[in-house]
């Protein structure tokens, strides 16, 4: 018997046209919980009773580990469908709110959900925060990047022309920029660069906008404006570990038009063919009707607030810049007020 791919409604394990399934975790046709990045489990239940292959988030696997008399190890790990997603999921909120460092990356990054959003009836700003210059003539790719939307069918995206490599998490007049912005648009969705990424700018981007939601409170400006807002990280440089999957295959054609607007990066990278591979890739564990992917990290401000920026990156996979997800170390300080009352007022 061959195996059987595993997606919505499809078996796991060898096929067996009198099993049953049960999405979620424990006995046939009981629905629980799904995983917590939003895929349900799908399990296979045989006419004997035991679940087959490894659907479920305990393995039934009774073999002894291997010179131990212990349990097989399967017993303890997770299923596949908690670390990624196995049904294609959308983007849905409006406005939007795309973040990108660099000219291009709002196409090679989110460039097919931003096209089936504004396809829905969203509203999409993008704001493109460096010129690019350390890779290309800043009015070259500024042309490029109002052409690329064009094709793509979205709004021309906004330029901040920040020198490129410059975005710094600990920059005060950025961050309160970028809070000024969030304000402004009151966005459902802020669309910005994993902190998995290899370049600096990108990491630098993810790291700012995180702490600047970890600081959102009621009463703020930043809450007012969006009390649902979500936080979704998007892949450039490196892939990251996602909980959403967005099929973009009706919009391919137009993504890839898009990004060989960009003649004077493809010309020196193989932006379009990576970009390609990787929307391919993504449909490893989709129905096979997929034939392109986007990936996606999305939380809400209630993870944002219960969870550290590095607990957030770790989430998403390992990165070349790990060290400047480090939260920083707790100081006290401690200041005589003897003899000085204006430092009680």
């Amino acid at each position: 018997m061959q195996p059987v791919r595993r997606g919505r409604g499809q078996l796991s394990g060898p096929a067996d046209q009198n099993a049953k399934i049960s999405v979620g975790h424990g006995t046939p046709g009981v629905t629980r919980r799904p995983p917590a990045n939003g895929a349900a489990a799908i399990h296979v239940i045989p006419p004997g009773g035991r679940p087959v292959g490894t659907a479920s988030r305990r393995a039934h696997c009774t073999a002894p580990r291997a010179g131990t008399g212990d349990p097989c190890y399967h017993r303890d790990m997770r299923a596949e469908a908690e670390l990624v997603p196995y049904a294609p999921g959308r983007l849905d909120g409006s406005p939007i709110l795309v973040l990108a460092p660099h000219p291009d990356d709002e196409v090679f990054g989110c460039g097919g959900a931003l096209a089936l959003a504004v396809r829905a009836g969203a509203t999409v700003r993008t704001v493109v925060l460096t010129d690019g210059g350390a890779q290309g003539d800043p009015e070259v790719r500024r042309a490029e990047t109002a052409e690329a939307a064009r094709r793509l069918g979205i709004p021309e995206p906004e330029h901040w022309s920040l020198p490129d490599r410059s975005l710094d998490p600990s920059d005060i007049v950025l961050r309160d920029r970028l809070a000024a912005l969030i304000a402004e648009t009151g966005p459902a969705i802020v669309l910005a660069p994993s902190p998995a990424e290899v370049h600096p700018d990108h990491r630098a981007l993810a790291l700012t906008v995180y702490r600047l939601l970890q600081t959102v409170v009621p009463g703020t400006p930043i809450h007012g404006a969006a009390p649902a807002l979500r936080l979704a990280a998007y892949e450039v440089s490196a892939v990251l570990r996602p909980n959403l999957l967005v099929d973009v295959s009706e919009v391919w054609e137009e993504v890839l038009a898009a990004a060989k607007a960009y003649a004077s990066q493809v010309s020196l990278l193989p932006y379009v063919e990576v970009l390609e591979g990787v929307a391919s890739m993504r449909r490893l564990t989709l129905p096979s009707s997929v034939r392109r992917a986007e990936a996606y990290h999305v939380v809400d401000l209630r993870y944002v607030r219960t969870h550290s920026a590095a607990e957030w990156a770790a989430a998403q996979g390992p990165s070349a810049g790990l060290e400047a997800v480090r939260e920083a170390a707790p100081m006290d300080v401690v200041v005589r007020t003897a003899g000085r009352p204006h430092l009680l007022a």
